[in-house]
């Protein structure tokens, strides 16, 4: 449930509260108690998922174009864990906000075309299509292991830029 919003589904009340009507992607203000039906909140999960997804590849078009200066703008999951304990401390509704934008910039990230990746997987498909034909098995082991490699390496080098942050 992207937003946080409270919902009943098949009489059972369920998710959690925060800000009437649409808040913005985080806040700490006062929540209010919602009552939505799945019929009200789908509209308000796609709502809310549209406006954060545009954000994510804006982001990553910045850290392709601008790399020298969004570089150190770039977090790992040392970084990720103190944001989201600094929400859960604030209030429950930003910290599934948190969690809701950092679901959507996963799956906006794991939809690009790195070996590895589920974008890579398909443009591997792309490629077979085109060709006609299935890659050999060398080939496609091959570009997957560099993918987990770089993506492995990648992120040690954030955990290791967070954890050195940190101190």
């Amino acid at each position: 449930m992207v937003g946080g919003v409270c919902g009943v589904w098949c009489g059972v009340h369920v998710g959690f509260c925060m800000v009437e009507g649409f808040p913005p992607m985080y806040t700490s203000l006062p929540y209010t108690p919602l009552s939505y039906t799945p019929c009200r909140t789908l509209p308000f999960v796609h709502y809310r998922s549209t406006t954060i997804a545009p954000h994510t590849t804006t982001g990553l078009q910045q850290i392709v174009t601008n790399f020298e200066q969004t570089a150190e703008q770039v977090s790992g999951p040392v970084a990720i864990v103190a944001v989201g304990a600094e929400a859960a401390r604030t209030d429950v509704a930003g910290l599934f906000q948190f969690a809701a934008i950092l679901n959507i910039n996963l799956a906006v990230v794991n939809i690009l075309p790195l070996p590895a990746l589920d974008g890579g997987y398909l443009l591997l498909l792309l490629v077979e299509g085109v060709r006609g034909k299935k890659l050999p098995q060398n080939v496609e082991n091959a570009v997957m292991a560099s993918g987990l490699l770089l993506l492995t390496g990648l992120g040690f080098a954030l955990i290791v830029k967070d954890t050195l942050s940190f101190l």
